[in-house]
């Protein structure tokens, strides 16, 4: 080999020598001088420059390789004795070329062993918070680097957190990165960093590559981290946590990407997967949720731009623990941190697409508190496909779960986030109605039982500022074994074996449900009322508040339904609210209903049957109209018993229905708005019977009631019955011991009255105006029967009134109208009844035109009555009457003519109970000269008065008329035979006068007549005188006398004969003559004389008054002028020939009585008396 030329030159090998001796002596100082000088000053300077002390055991340095190694570094914190930072050695080695460069160029660094100790003395203060600040001070000019093989092995961080209580522990800290530099020649060149560290146990690891320096900053790390435990850095969350983390461990293999562009407008990334699992979160002391694992399987997620792209989201075996206390708030909700105002600008609008959600084996514990109810969902399932954020992207959703009370629930659906849309179908399965009773108690009274599945396609919708929609489609519902109990009651209300829904619908917008197909077999319903008269029914729900606020109107929900179909039900009704419970069963209930729906004028079709009691049957049949309510029904019933009614009733009589049925069949119609009840049909109550509950004899009862074509209508009020027919009629009558009818107390409200009596009140309640138009074309009666009794009398009187058959026809509330009545019957099958007549007693203005008839009654039956109230028994008779009545304008005007015929009364019978009146006087008075009784009793009375009574008025007639015959009997036989009732017991004379006059006469002549046609009367006369008006009359017939006594003389002077001076009459222009001869014969103590020896002539009136002062009239005069009364009224009826001489006696007046003082004194009394 040739050597070149200038290495042999001196000049070349003087500078070599130089250049090899220089570097050596810089080698030596560098191995030998320099660790020694450095050490000591780099001490210093960070020991001055952090104020902490620190010691470096040696340093060595390779000028050669320009490398420097630092041994056993020790810091300690600022109190001089806590260890800070420390290292086993530090190598560095730095390239030659830096020197050209400008800037570091650091071939390797490698630090082993550090151990690093930090402690949070304060939730924001560190012990090297110094440090970092110091560190973190921008630098003002740009500082090149490039570092080369950065190596940190077998490093440890001890972190203590005070304030926490806690240590954090980083062991096996392996770092290591190949490259870094900012050169701008080396900008674009990628790192590629490496970081592994066992944390508190777990193991981390990230790597990655990354261009930090260049433009775009590319940069990718991954990120493994191994059984992390979580619960220990929740502490270091720098928000305030409402909840506490126990137990969380996480696991992941990421990879972080980050990169800028041109703009400067950073993007991070991150993709790979992560697994949270063993998590444990607490609320409190209480844990709220729990989970074996969440897996998250991340495509993309674009951090900046809050978009996220993911594989799969899973949760395994999550268990949550969701409650609500007594103010209504979820704890879940208390878990978020309390939201404070943001400062950062809005996030860009989120983006989450998950392709698969999956959540397995989930339990959801739920305690409320408000109200009191606890569950638990157990095995939830859930996997969504395809979820996203973007809106009307459609996503699909598979749920299922069941409860500890066997619950269970599967759901298929499709869904979008944007608007919120889901459609799909569930299913639930096994409800029980009971366990949620906490929830509905507040509004309902009952408990309910049953289980309840159902299953529907459903769809919903939340679209932006409009309502929330709801549709249901083919939903089907069951309900098995509900039952209805009220507290405190053994009694089931309600008990429904099955019940089924098919085909409903739901319209939550147009607020529209359709039922579908409603079937239901088997149900029992009680419905009772208590002795307070309480429904049990009106029991089921709870009272609204006193005082709500007036709601707005909202539009009806529309209710359809297609069909319903409800089969052997029963409905046991209970009333306790009578003496006696009535109990009604209904059993067999079918009902069928077709086409209901709540929107106006839609028809329904309804057909219900059911039986009532024993043999009760009742059909319904026809059209319903919701809205407005309207019903169009054939209604027929069949044998439906009275007796289980009885209660009632039974309070209010006392009598007992022992048998009878209803039947009816017809048509119903009811309309609303206004309400209007129209009825056209047949009804009849056939086999009726009642007894009294005094003896428990028959009291009522008939073979059947008919009515026949009735026609109802309710506004305006209209009855109409063509024809009401009664057949078998049967009723007794008694007259019990005490005196009082049977039919008297069979009403308990009303007291004892006669009744036969029509009192005003009930008449004028009849005849009562009313709007009501009541037409009956016909009553009939068939083989009517009333049995007669009377224990008052003893021995008992019976009779029957039999074959009572006719009827009244042509009833009605027209005022025009007339009904006719004709009824025919037999009293004891002998004697004759027959009514008839005209009447419209439903006209508001009663008409009545009335005869009733009876002949042929045999009297001897009536004894008893006879020796009870008379003292005499029967012997024979014969009874007859003819009764008429006529009320106009209510105006009663009546006529009752009675005939007894042969009339013989037996021996008297003492009887404290007989009259003791002489009754023998008041047949006497009655009976003609055949030996008959006729009499005629006219009433009358005026409807208005509340004291009217047409009984009354008959026995007050008769009671007056037996009283007359005895008190008053003149008054009686004036009445009769057409006298003056009034002035017919005594007749008149003129003053001092004994002749009868004209209108004595005619008393005398009625007397005489009456007389006549009563042979076993006789007649007492006693005659009366006035010592006033008689003495007066007596003293101016004398007077006349003695002027009759002068021309008796002068005609006898005169040859003519006379019979007695009564015969005279004195005539006008004879009177001055005899009146002077007259005053001249009397022997006047004081008459005028002249010369006291001539009688003086003196006026006419003067000799009257003188001669009328002389006359003296005495008592004898008077008693005879009384005797000659009565004298001359017999000698007048004797010569009239009628009556004979052993039938008048003349008595010796008594004193007068009260009555009498205000007749006449100048008269002659008449008294009656048997024969």
């Amino acid at each position: 080999m040739k050597i070149p030329a200038f290495i042999t030159t001196p000049r070349f090998q003087k500078w070599t020598r130089r250049a090899v001796i220089t570097t050596l002596t810089l080698w030596a100082v560098g191995f030998f001088i320099m660790p020694f000088a450095v050490k000591p000053l780099l001490e210093k300077l960070i020991t001055d420059k952090y104020h902490r002390p620190v010691s470096i055991a040696s340093i060595s340095i390779n000028p050669i390789i320009l490398s420097a190694r630092i041994n056993k570094f020790n810091m300690l914190d600022r109190d001089g004795k806590s260890p800070l930072l420390s290292f086993d050695s530090l190598y560095v080695n730095v390239q030659a070329r830096s020197i050209f460069a400008g800037a570091p160029i650091i071939e390797a660094l490698q630090l082993s062993q550090p151990n690093l100790h930090v402690t949070r003395l304060t939730p924001n203060t560190y012990n090297i918070s110094d440090i970092i600040d110091d560190m973190l001070k921008p630098s003002e000019h740009k500082t090149l680097f490039s570092l080369n093989n950065i190596a940190i092995t077998q490093g440890r961080i001890t972190f203590n957190d005070q304030p926490a209580h806690a240590q954090q522990i980083i062991r096996d800290l392996h770092i290591n990165v190949p490259f870094i530099s900012n050169l701008p020649y080396q900008a674009d060149n990628y790192i590629t960093p490496l970081l592994t560290a066992n944390i508190n146990g777990a193991t981390v690891k990230l790597s990655g590559r990354s261009q930090p320096f260049s433009a775009t900053k590319n940069s990718t790390i991954d990120v493994k981290l191994s059984d992390v435990d979580v619960a220990k850095y929740m502490s270091y969350v720098p928000i305030k946590l409402n909840f506490s983390v126990p137990s969380a461990r996480l696991d992941t293999n990421l990879i972080v990407n980050f990169t800028e562009n041109k703009q400067h407008q950073p993007a991070l990334t991150i993709s790979g997967t992560a697994n949270l699992s063993q998590v444990q979160i607490n609320q409190a002391t209480d844990s709220v949720l729990t989970f074996k694992q969440l897996s998250v399987n991340i495509a993309q997620a674009d951090i900046f731009k809050n978009q996220y792209q993911l594989k799969q989201l899973s949760l395994d075996t999550p268990i949550i623990h969701l409650t609500r206390d007594a103010r209504g708030q979820l704890n879940l909700a208390q878990l978020a941190p309390a939201s404070t105002p943001s400062k950062t600008p809005p996030a860009a609008p989120l983006m989450l697409n998950i392709t698969t959600v999956n959540l397995t084996h989930g339990t959801l514990k739920f305690d409320d508190a408000k109200p009191d109810f606890h569950t638990q969902l157990n095995d939830i399932n859930l996997q969504l496909s395809k979820f996203t954020t973007t809106a009307n992207q459609p996503m699909q959703l598979l749920a299922s779960f069941h409860t500890a009370q066997n619950e269970t629930l599967n759901n298929t659906a499709s869904l979008t986030l944007q608007p919120l849309s889901i459609t799909g179908d569930v299913k639930l399965t096994g409800i029980p109605l009971q366990h949620y009773a906490p929830y509905y108690r507040q509004f309902i009274l009952f408990t309910p039982t049953g289980t309840l599945n159902a299953a529907t396609h459903y769809q919903f919708n939340l679209a932006a500022n409009q309502p929330p929609q709801l549709q249901l489609s083919a939903l089907t519902s069951e309900l098995n074994d509900f039952t209805m109990t009220l507290p405190h009651s053994p009694t089931k209300l309600v008990h429904i074996a099955h019940l089924d829904i098919k085909q409903a619908t739901l319209n939550l917008a147009d607020k529209q449900i359709n039922l579908g197909d409603i079937s239901t077999t088997d149900g029992n319903i009680n419905v009772q009322r208590n002795a307070q008269g309480m429904i049990n029914f009106s029991q089921l729900t709870s009272p609204a508040p006193a005082h709500q606020p007036a709601s707005h109107a909202v539009p009806a929900w529309q209710i359809a339904v297609h069909k319903l179909a409800l089969q052997h039900y029963a409905v046991n009704l209970t009333d306790a609210s009578r003496a006696n419970p009535v109990n009604i069963k209904t059993s067999n209930i079918q009902l069928t209903v077709n086409d209901f729906d709540s929107r106006a004028n839609h028809k329904t079709n309804v057909d219900l049957q059911l039986n009532i009691n024993r043999t009760g049957k009742l059909t319904a049949l026809g059209m319903v109209t919701p809205s407005p309510f309207s019903s169009t029904l054939n209604i027929a019933a069949r044998a439906i018993d009275i007796v289980p009614m009885q209660p009632y009733f039974a309070d209010l009589l006392n009598a007992t229905v022992t048998d009878g049925a209803v039947s009816s069949t017809g048509k119903l119609r009811i309309t609303a708005n206004p309400t209007r009840i129209t009825y056209d049909g047949n009804a009849s109550i056939s086999q009726f019977a009642s007894i009294d509950n005094t003896d428990l004899s028959d009291l009522l009862k008939w073979d059947n009631l008919a009515l026949q074509n009735i026609h109802y209508a309710s506004d305006p009020q209209q009855i109409g019955i063509n024809n009401i027919a009664l057949t078998g009629l049967y009723s007794r009558l008694i007259v019990n011991p005490d005196g009082k009818l049977n039919v008297q107390s069979i009403v308990k409200s009303t007291p004892p009255s006669d009744t036969n009596n029509v009192t005003a009140a009930h008449t004028a309640a009849v005849s009562a105006p009313s709007d009501k138009r009541v037409s009956i074309n016909k009553i009939m009666l068939t083989n009517g029967h009333i049995n007669f009794t009377d224990h008052y009398i003893k021995p008992n009187y019976s009779a029957n009134l039999t074959n009572l058959s006719g009827g009244v026809t042509g009833l009605s509330s027209a005022t025009d109208s007339k009904a006719d009545i004709l009824i025919n019957g037999k009293v004891d099958n002998q004697g004759q009844l027959n009514i008839s007549g005209q009447t419209n007693p439903l006209s508001g203005n009663l008409y009545l035109d009335l005869v009733a008839k009876l002949s042929d009654f045999e009297l001897s039956p009536l004894t008893p009555y006879a020796a009870k109230y008379a003292g005499y028994g029967i012997q024979k008779g014969k009874l007859g009457f003819e009764v008429k009545y006529n009320i106009v304008d209510k105006k009663l005007s009546a006529e009752n003519h009675l005939t007894l015929n042969q009339l013989t009364l037996g021996d008297k019978v003492d009887n404290p109970t007989a009259t003791k009146l002489p009754v023998t006087l008041a047949l006497a008075l009655l009976k003609d000269r055949n030996g008959n009784i006729d009499i005629n009793l006219p009433i009358s009375g005026s409807l208005d008065d509340p004291q009217f009574s047409i009984g009354g008025l008959i026995v007050k007639v008769i009671v007056n008329l037996l009283v007359k015959a005895v008190t008053s009997p003149f008054a009686l036989i004036g009445g009769l035979f057409g006298g003056d009732s009034s002035q017919l017991s005594y007749m008149s004379f003129a003053p001092g006068s004994a002749l009868v006059n004209t209108e004595g006469a005619t008393k005398l002549n009625n007397l005489s007549k009456a007389l006549a046609d009563r042979p076993s009367l006789k007649l007492d006369i006693a005659g009366h005188m006035d010592a006033g008006i008689d003495s007066k009359g007596l003293r101016q017939l004398a007077f006349e006398r003695l002027l009759k006594v002068q021309k008796l003389k002068q005609l006898v002077k005169d040859g003519v004969s006379i019979t007695s001076v009564d015969a005279i009459t004195v005539a006008p222009n004879e009177y001055a003559n005899y009146l002077k001869l007259a005053y001249k014969a009397e022997k006047i103590a004081d008459k005028p004389k002249i010369m006291g020896l001539l009688d003086k002539d003196i006026p006419a009136a003067q000799m009257e008054t003188l001669m009328l002062a002389n006359i003296k009239i005495s008592a004898d005069n008077l008693r005879d002028l009384a005797l000659q009364r009565a004298q001359a009224a017999k000698e007048y009826l004797l010569k009239l020939g009628a009556i004979d001489a052993t039938r008048i006696f003349i008595t010796t007046a008594k004193a007068d009585t009260d009555e009498q003082k205000k007749l006449p004194g100048n008269r002659i009394d008449f008294m009656l008396g048997g024969g």
